[in-house]
């Protein structure tokens, strides 16, 4: 929901992390290192573990504590801003940029409809509003696109979605999303170079079964490039773990416990 983030990235050559133990590098409170990444080998870090410069990382921190733990490792908080452009201004990117607000996003949206537009800016008053469309080629230099992180299509028009984010994926935007309704688009998407497609109804019958099934242990994503799995347990009654510092818990060789939520506080 928001309260948790993870990141991963470089350890950079003059980090004050680089040759610090994990034991000595001091993270904020609520933070944990996952895994450090050397020389394509993914491991676990325990407290003896070494950092260096070059390692890539992922950290994972609660949002009031990322930017003091990213800067343990050498990583101004401004420099982790992402530049994000949104292309259309239905509910769905209301919904979005209050989602990204208070986080490390720079955010543009651009909406064709003047009065739509207003009415964005009224709402989203930490968001850049822009009366244009980011397709048209002045307007995509003027504003600099080319430079953004990620483009996002989200439009109640799936074809201008999917011919916006592959234009502008020419134009040299790093990533591009796009938004359909309709998943029978989505393998299609990645021929034209869009790097990632979303179907609403597709995302929401997943999240259905999620709720459906119950399942005491889901996989939530994978990281390190599929090296390393994220999974979300519900601890039951008869668990091994209840009543026991963690210290103490050595049945799961090779898991690190990175976060709980209790009575919906993580």
């Amino acid at each position: 929901r928001g309260n948790i983030e993870i990141q991963e990235f470089p350890v950079p050559q003059d980090s004050p992390a680089a040759g610090k133990t994990l034991s000595e590098l001091k993270l904020p409170p609520r933070t944990r290192l996952v895994a450090i990444s050397r020389d394509s080998f993914v491991s676990l870090p325990r407290a003896g573990s070494t950092v260096e410069a070059g390692d890539v990382v992922i950290l994972l921190s609660d949002r009031e504590h990322f930017d003091a733990a990213l800067e343990a490792f050498g990583h101004r908080s401004k420099d982790a801003r992402r530049r994000i452009a949104i292309m259309g201004g239905p509910a769905m990117a209301v919904w979005l940029c209050r989602a990204l607000h208070a986080r490390r996003f720079s955010i543009r949206v651009f909406e064709e409809d003047p009065q739509r537009a207003e009415e964005l800016a009224e709402k989203l008053d930490w968001v850049t509003v822009i009366n244009a469309d980011p397709t048209d080629e002045a307007v995509f230099v003027e504003e600099a696109l080319a430079q953004v992180d990620t483009f996002v299509a989200l439009t109640n028009d799936d074809e201008r979605n999917i011919l916006g984010s592959a234009w502008v994926k020419t134009k040299g935007v790093a990533q591009t999303i796009a938004v359909v309704q309709r998943p029978q688009y989505g393998h299609l998407l990645r021929h034209v170079g869009i790097d990632r497609s979303f179907s609403p109804r597709s995302s929401a019958v997943t999240e259905i079964l999620n709720v459906l099934e119950e399942k005491g242990v889901r996989k939530v994503t994978s990281l390190a490039e599929g090296v390393l799995d994220v999974f979300r347990a519900r601890v039951e009654a008869d668990s091994v773990v209840l009543g026991r510092p963690l210290k103490e818990v050595s049945e799961f060789s090779g898991w690190v416990l990175v976060a709980v939520e209790h009575d919906g506080v993580a």
